[in-house]
């Protein structure tokens, strides 16, 4: 009876050891199988962390790239139109110069009837009112609140409007010949500042 309760208890003995080895291998395998899903998932994050990255890197260079190319597409368009300003500037001024070589004769000389020989314009006066008002026209004569024309503050317009004044003609002409290139040339400016607005407008 001993011998057979020995015999069961050496069994027992044996069972017990092999559960603790069976438990101990799987709690070190368990820790193990915990411990590669934990590394796999961080370098997945990582991956994930990395690839985002990228992308915005990407699409960062692409949006940099384009407002690159826009704006060395609006500089190349500005002069462009800066060289059609010059040229139309200088085309201006060449007409102007015509126009002003010629003001003194169409000014003082005239031809009394076809084929007649060219006889100097009788005596031209120009009032001393006409000069102010001609001036006041243009903007040169108006006081800051616009109301002021003529007297001793605008010197333009002399106490005398009736007076004699020393302008001739071809003063005159000169002067619109001058002023007239003058208003050409902000037109052409404006101008190309429209175009150039378009221009962008067209861009967006």
């Amino acid at each position: 009876m001993i011998a057979r309760f020995q015999k069961w208890a050496l069994w027992i003995g044996v069972l017990a050891v092999i559960a603790v080895a069976a438990h101990w291998a799987l709690n070190r395998y368990e820790a193990k199988f915990d411990a590669e899903g934990f590394v796999r998932a961080d370098n997945m994050h990582k991956l994930q962390n990395a690839s985002d990255a990228a992308a915005r890197l990407l699409a960062q260079s692409e949006a940099d790239a384009e407002a690159k190319a826009k704006l060395d597409s609006e500089a190349a368009n500005v002069l462009t139109l800066s060289k059609q300003l010059v040229t139309a500037n200088r085309v201006i001024d060449v007409q102007t110069k015509k126009l002003n070589e010629r003001a003194n004769d169409v000014s003082t000389l005239y031809r009394a009837a076809p084929k007649a020989e060219l006889t100097p314009v009788p005596g031209w006066i120009v009032t001393n009112g006409w000069v102010c008002d001609y001036n006041t026209a243009i903007g040169y004569g108006f006081a800051e609140d616009g109301t002021a024309v003529g007297g001793d503050d605008n010197p333009s317009c002399a106490p005398d409007a009736f007076g004699r004044s020393e302008v001739k003609a071809a003063d005159i002409l000169t002067h619109h010949n001058e002023y007239g290139a003058y208003c050409r040339k902000l037109e052409k400016q404006v101008d190309a500042l429209l175009n150039h607005t378009v221009f962008i407008e067209g861009q967006k």
